[in-house]
């Protein structure tokens, strides 16, 4: 997503993410109860496939909760708390690379953190990140 060494935020590749970022984000601002399943499901395909295309091993763990994520919403019941837990993670693990993203994508990735772990907490039944 965010960029590899050998590419760069100019490059054709870079377009798709960050529409696909932007995107993301948008759709997550409407609300989860917005967002159907299915839809949801293919973002998290989607950004899981790009995130284990790139060369940065810090990613490989963002894609592997967003495996673990993909299983719970395709199971047959919905935990809740479970996503919720993996909703927090995921945003604090974007916030973590945001920083190191290109400019051009560095504010939104923020973004994308923020609301996944304030949407994640909220699943979960917590205000903050555990101690």
């Amino acid at each position: 997503v965010f960029s590899t060494s050998s590419m760069s935020v100019d490059t054709p590749t870079a377009e798709p993410l960050r529409t696909a970022l932007h995107t993301t984000v948008h759709d997550l601002e409407q609300g989860l109860r917005q967002l159907p399943l299915a839809k949801a499901i293919n973002h998290l395909r989607d950004w899981e496939r790009h995130l284990r295309a790139t060369d940065r091993g810090a990613l490989l763990p963002i894609a592997d909760e967003l495996a673990g994520l993909d299983r719970y919403l395709a199971g047959t019941s919905l935990d809740a708390r479970e996503i919720g837990e993996t909703l927090a993670r995921l945003g604090a693990q974007t916030q973590g690379v945001a920083d190191t993203a290109p400019d051009a994508m560095r504010n939104a990735l923020h973004r994308l953190g923020s609301i996944l772990q304030r949407t994640g907490y909220a699943l979960a039944g917590r205000t903050g990140p555990s101690r």
